[in-house]
């Protein structure tokens, strides 16, 4: 993954890793919700109650 080996990603923050996360998959076209309908935007009030999610 983004050319790191377990010796790198372990000695990052959590931080880091996804702000190089973020960098990595926008600069290989990532983009936000595609390919997928279990992304949160695409459930319903109804499918989020099921599973115990309110509040929103």
């Amino acid at each position: 993954m983004m050319g790191w080996g377990p010796c790198q990603t372990g000695l990052c923050s959590l931080w880091e890793l996804a702000a190089s996360w973020d960098v990595y998959s926008r600069a290989n076209g990532f983009k936000p919700g595609s390919g997928s309908n279990t992304s949160a935007d695409s459930l319903t009030e109804a499918q989020l109650r099921a599973m115990g999610i309110e509040g929103f």
